[in-house]
């Protein structure tokens, strides 16, 4: 993330978002696993949402991810 890349060349990173905001987020590996597995269910067994399925990764605000940060680098 570039979060991390920017702070430690840097020592400092100037978010784009406010504290409070909510950041969805998802490793790749288990998107492209999720998106491979769905595609391997047989159409008949995916129910009424044929248009379309959600994938959830995880979620966290800007002021969790700089608090981490700065707990792990003290």
């Amino acid at each position: 993330m570039e979060i991390f890349h920017a702070a430690l060349e840097h020592g400092h990173y100037t978010c784009f978002v406010r504290e409070d905001t909510k950041l969805p987020m998802m490793y790749m590996d288990d998107a492209i696993r999720a998106t491979l597995e769905i595609m391997e269910v047989p159409r008949e067994k995916l129910g009424e949402a044929r248009g379309g399925y959600n994938i959830a990764g995880f979620s966290f605000t800007a002021g969790e991810l700089v608090r981490k940060y700065s707990e792990a680098s003290s």
